[in-house]
């Protein structure tokens, strides 16, 4: 992969989190050349090309999702030569398998399309195509967005219903946000403001849930493990604009009890 292919990477990276409200751009082109640097770029060149494939499939009218190319076989076992742990499959802030989801943005009439089982089909055949071949050692789990915050759009009884699905097939974790597909979104941001699409979602699957978006200090992301509404809880933008707030995380939770 190039520097010019890294920079288009950064840019589309840049122009994703900017729609999800992630305002991280100088961080993302960071993020992939320090991935390009760590021997990462194949499996991203690998991920993209084998996305594109699929992407000219189905829009030009072939349905059959293929499960079985080499791209998946590639990038596991680099997964694997570099000691990660867990694979997250992004299905969130209006990126392919989010537009698949939506009815607002999925308008087709085929199998993929229509009835919210045909809209769940992408991504249900995405993560069983991804778990035939990774090892049980490492995780595999999703990130959705719960809402779109538009009406008629996609909502969290249908998020429920995924994870449902997703629980059913081993899923090792969901992790719920909102947001990022449609322009007419409004969002009503505030401190943990996605906790309650997290929480409804914990009552209705086995797997872990992770819950994120404004949860800034440790006290806070502690009540929402202690409350039982959320397994574990993610950090981003708050971690992004802070380069203490690892320090102040892990310095309260070694502190003694109060």
């Amino acid at each position: 992969m190039n520097a010019i292919s890294l920079m288009r990477m950064a840019a589309r990276q840049a122009w994703q989190g900017w729609r999800a409200g992630e305002f991280n751009v100088l961080l993302a082109a960071l993020f992939v050349a320090v991935l390009a640097l760590a021997g990462v770029g194949s499996i991203a060149q690998r991920t993209t090309d084998a996305l594109a494939e699929q992407s000219r499939r189905l829009v030009g009218g072939d349905a059959a999702f293929s499960s079985d190319a080499g791209n998946v076989d590639d990038a596991e076992r680099d997964a694997r030569r570099l000691g990660l742990d867990l694979i997250e499959i992004h299905a969130a802030h209006g990126y392919l398998l989010h537009e698949f989801l939506s009815p607002l943005s999925n308008r087709r009439s085929d199998a993929y399309g229509g009835s919210l089982e045909n809209r769940m089909r992408l991504v249900l055949q995405v993560f069983d195509a991804i778990k035939a071949v990774v090892p049980e050692s490492m995780a595999l789990g999703i990130r959705i967005s719960a809402t779109d915050w538009v009406e008629d759009g996609w909502d969290l009884e249908q998020s429920l219903a995924l994870a449902k699905a997703l629980d059913a097939r081993g899923g090792h974790f969901i992790h719920v946000s909102s947001g990022g597909l449609h322009p007419a979104q409004k969002i009503a941001a505030g401190p943990g403001y996605q906790l309650p699409f997290a929480e409804a979602i914990k009552r209705e699957v086995a797997m872990p849930v992770i819950a994120v978006g404004m949860i800034t200090e440790p006290r806070q992301a502690e009540a929402v493990l202690v409350d039982g509404q959320a397994d574990a809880v993610a950090l981003a933008p708050g971690v992004d604009f802070d380069p203490v707030a690892g320090h102040r995380f892990i310095r309260f939770s070694f502190a003694p009890d109060t």
